[in-house]
């Protein structure tokens, strides 16, 4: 494992190559498809999330980073709507955008199935509010599915039940976050949740 301080010095360079790809790549859309900028750009955000998720592990320091799931929660209208029967399973369902393509894919609507659920909280802040989360100097991002690192959530949880969860190790749970434009999700579980896109989500009786 590496130092940290040294993690934190490539960081600091993996951030500023990223804001210069950034910048190239916004010159190039100008001018052309700038589908050569786009890919330096993307590649310069991954190895910040890298880095990030190597720190996390060499600090313990909570930092929240993206969950590529293929799609991201839709700006300007998504909220987040859940189901939930006794066995403990949970559904997740809001419009997205697909980003595992070349054009984004407006007015799809997503499923997500989570079998196991040890905690979750479903209401504020919106994407106005998300300025006072706790986690906003973390890494948390409006509109994204996303994972906490060494989670105080988790920690707490358990002190407030005084054993770890039931029928679980304490170190396999995971703390996911999905923010949207009118509420936010966030969950205790074991496994990155089944998806599904479902765009008869009226049909399949889910209600706005």
């Amino acid at each position: 494992m590496r130092n940290p301080s040294i993690i934190r010095r490539d960081l600091k360079q993996a951030t500023a190559a990223s804001k210069a790809a950034f910048k190239r790549f916004i010159k190039a859309l100008r001018e052309s498809d700038a589908e050569a900028e786009r890919a330096q750009y993307e590649e310069a955000e991954r190895k910040i999330i890298d880095l990030r998720r190597e720190l996390a592990n060499a600090t313990g320091e909570e930092w929240v980073v993206p969950l590529e799931l293929g799609f991201e929660p839709e700006p300007s209208i998504s909220e987040g709507l859940v189901k939930q029967n006794r066995e403990g399973q949970l559904v997740l369902g809001f419009d997205a955008l697909c980003t595992n393509s070349e054009e984004l894919l407006e007015d799809v609507f997503v499923t997500l199935e989570f079998d196991r659920i040890y905690d979750f909280k479903l209401g504020g802040p919106n994407d106005e509010g998300l300025r006072w989360h706790p986690l906003i100097n973390r890494g948390l991002q409006a509109y994204s599915c996303l994972e906490v690192l060494n989670s105080t959530w988790v920690d707490q949880v358990k002190a407030q039940n005084g054993v770890a969860f039931p029928d679980s190790e304490t170190r396999k749970v995971r703390h996911f976050i999905f923010t949207f434009k009118e509420n936010t999700f966030e969950c205790l579980t074991n496994e990155v949740p089944r998806c599904r896109l479902d765009n008869d989500w009226y049909d399949n009786g889910w209600k706005k």
